[in-house]
């Protein structure tokens, strides 16, 4: 197999981006947690009001900010040891985080390639490039239909990886054409 490797690339972490999005998810949750200790505090005492209120925004505090960190190593941690790699005539996805996972996608085998930009990935100069094949897999995407693929999550100046990789397959389709 040609080992022509022409980069590798590695999703970008942003502290700013990853602390908006958790608070988003982890700021009702802790308030429920909160919200619970109050209803147990009054369940198993006199209900004494002032330690009721103590003991709620204690428990939706740190539960809170448990949550927040948590999730800001696990996400930090997980881009590090993720690496999207291009070759010649593939792609590879590797994350070797808590479990190893790998995948290889020939680029011949490619049949769609998707640039995707969230609101806040574009405020990053960040975006998501996803290849889809034909394969088919036991997972499921958008109206059943079956395919398989790789995901380049979080890629800085995605739009010139982006253009770059479609060429790519472009050559690789091209070549393909004339055997």
């Amino acid at each position: 197999m040609n080992q022509e490797k022409l980069f590798s690339l590695q999703a970008e972490f942003s502290a700013r981006k990853n602390l908006f999005i958790n608070s988003l998810i982890w700021l009702p949750i802790s308030l429920a947690a909160g919200v619970e200790s109050a209803i147990i505090y009054l369940t198993f005492s006199n209900g004494q009001f002032p330690a009721l209120v103590q003991i709620s925004v204690l428990t939706a505090i740190v539960t809170f900010l448990s949550l927040i960190v948590l999730s800001f190593f696990n996400e930090k941690l997980n881009n590090k040891a993720t690496e999207y790699v291009v070759y010649k005539n593939r792609i590879e996805y590797r994350e070797n985080f808590l479990d190893s996972h790998e995948i290889m996608l020939l680029l011949s085998d490619v049949k769609e390639i998707h640039l995707k930009r969230s609101f806040l990935q574009k405020k990053f100069n960040l975006g998501t490039i996803r290849f889809v094949t034909s394969a088919n897999t036991s997972r499921t995407a958008i109206n059943g239909l079956h395919t398989t693929g790789i995901n380049f999550k979080d890629i800085k100046n995605s739009e010139q990886i982006f253009s770059d990789i479609k060429q790519l397959i472009e050559i690789k389709k091209a070549e393909e054409m004339k055997r």
